[in-house]
């Protein structure tokens, strides 16, 4: 397994002259970035002392520093904890202290919201691409803290050679979760975890050296940083923007000729909502010349995360992006992001329960030329409690019946080559035996080496064998592919029965709100009638 700024020492050897960052009109190229992190690196050595396993934290915005900062860091055996942005200051406050930050680097736009934070850090302070004023020490008043500028620290060790310090099974990344079952958990990912996904990212998404991929997805989260790496393993040129904006990312689409990127479902909104004002999408018009007019045939492929994208947008997305390839995801922090793909029109949720599938023939053709999942079948040591439902991927088309699931559930898609997934058969009161819904659980170079000081959490979430629990409720069918049903948490005893909330929410949507609405208006008169009822007869 590679360190993973060994991709950067392989590429700027390649093709040195290649572009490899666009931020701002600023551009770089390949060799120019692996000279300035590795003057970084050095600087964070010698100058700050910065050593094997110092955790140095990223409040930073999403451009090409970030990319510089969070390399230089790792190459010197450092481990990054990037910051959420959308914390508040208390929060980040936290996390650094839980982690023990020995160095934080800090946007210089930044500095006067987290000052009262990082009064007791030593910071290095950075900018936002070329153009980006740069920070004054005048400007900050600091109290008994040293800071530097990352632009000085880079210009004055110029020069240095690349040194990678760490072993490629050593940390290289704390994240922190999102938070969907309780307070934010910081997550260590190593180095051949970054790699392995970045090998899945290639291999079931078809990332290639040709594309000019853009950045929209925070980097402070799992998702857009893994795509970081997986572009830079792929040698693909990366254009940022500091922070996501609709109009402005349609702009930079149009502008660079952007070929893939990554979304989640509310950017879809926001991005239809964008096209329509600028007249990309009317209603009014026919259907063949919405798609004339469609401004973006060189998006080339889309990975959408972060939940089911719903009916109403494939058509809008699809008009939006018609040469686009949009393949799904289904992940975790905890498993360096994806753990499955799959194309976006899979089978519905009718077809899980018996009905033939809609869109069958598009369904296959969807998937990635050369890049349809290979097995996924645990190799070696025995499943916890007994598992025996490790699967194998045989590709859709290739087995269309699918086998007790809900109408709720959503279909996944497939793991990736290196990814081992299975199914614990369900626990709970009064599940049938010949239930084959259960915990989704993953195994291989991809799981987190655990949660940071949380060695109970980690004991929890780690079975014997290597296995992962993810907490949410899957099946698989006959095809192999992967549907979830919902957090199993949220799984209600109803009647001596198991119902899981998310699979009711969704049915409940499918059928229309207004419909729910008009029925809980009659619920609520029922039982307020019943009760006056009572009432009245009892005066």
């Amino acid at each position: 397994m590679a360190h993973i700024c060994s991709y950067l020492a392989q590429r700027a050897a390649c093709s040195p002259d290649k572009t490899l960052t666009v931020c701002l009109e600023h551009k770089s190229s390949t060799q120019v970035v692996s000279l300035e992190v590795a003057a970084l690196s050095k600087a964070l050595r010698e100058a700050h002392g910065i050593g094997l396993g110092d955790r140095i934290g990223l409040i930073a915005k999403g451009t090409d520093a970030f990319l510089k900062a969070f390399l230089a860091i790792t190459a010197c055996g450092a481990v990054a904890v990037p910051i959420n942005l959308r914390w508040s200051v208390p929060e980040t406050e936290a996390a650094l202290k839980s982690v023990a930050a020995s160095l934080v680097f800090v946007d210089a736009d930044l500095l006067s919201i987290f000052l009262s934070v990082l009064s007791s850090y030593r910071c290095i302070v950075i900018g936002s691409g070329a153009h980006a004023e740069q920070p004054r020490k005048g400007d900050i008043v600091r109290q008994s803290t040293d800071w530097s500028c990352m632009q000085d620290l880079t210009r004055e060790h110029m020069g240095a050679h690349l040194q990678l310090q760490a072993p490629a099974d050593s940390a290289a990344l704390i994240c922190f979760t999102s938070g969907t079952s309780g307070p934010p958990k910081g997550v260590i990912i190593s180095h051949t975890a970054l790699h392995c996904q970045a090998m899945a990212k290639l291999h079931a998404v078809g990332y290639r050296e040709d594309d000019m991929y853009l950045h929209c997805a925070p980097l402070f989260h799992v998702g857009g940083l893994s795509s970081m790496i997986a572009m830079l393993a792929a040698g693909a040129t990366q254009v940022f923007q500091p922070a996501f904006d609709a109009a402005n990312m349609l702009s930079l689409i149009k502008q660079h000729s952007i070929t893939s990127f990554i979304s989640v479902p509310a950017m879809v909104v926001s991005l239809c909502e964008a096209a329509s004002q600028v007249s990309l999408l009317r209603a009014q018009e026919p259907r063949q010349s919405m798609r004339a007019r469609a401004a973006y045939p060189c998006v080339r492929v889309i990975l959408l995360g972060g939940g089911e994208l719903p009916g109403r947008l494939k058509v809008p997305l699809r008009m939006l992006f018609p040469g686009a390839q949009i393949v799904t995801a289904y992940g975790m922090t905890e498993a360096c992001s994806s753990m499955t793909f799959g194309p976006l029109d899979m089978p519905s949720c009718r077809a899980a329960s018996g009905e033939q599938p809609q869109h069958e023939s598009s369904a296959a053709a969807a998937v990635p030329a050369g890049a349809e999942p290979a097995a996924a079948q645990a190799a070696g040591g025995s499943l916890p409690g007994g598992l025996s439902r490790s699967y194998r991927r045989s590709g859709p088309g290739s087995g269309r019946g699918m086998w007790g699931v809900g109408s709720g559930a959503v279909p996944v898609g497939w793991p990736p080559p290196g990814i081992d997934m299975c199914i614990a058969p369900a626990q709970s009161e009064g599940s049938s035996a010949s239930s084959k819904a259960g915990e989704i659980l993953t195994r291989g170079p991809h799981v987190m080496l655990g949660y940071w000081a949380d060695p109970e959490a980690t004991r929890v979430a780690r079975l014997p064998g290597g296995w992962l629990r993810t907490g949410d409720l899957g099946q698989v069918d006959q095809s192999g592919c992967l549907w979830l049903l919902g957090r199993i948490k949220d799984v209600v005893r109803s009647g001596s029965e198991s119902v899981n909330a998310a699979a009711v929410e969704r049915m409940l949507l499918q059928r229309g709100m207004r419909r729910f609405r008009e029925w809980l208006q009659q619920l609520w008169w029922a039982s307020h009638m019943s009760d006056w009822e009572s009432r009245s007869a009892l005066c």
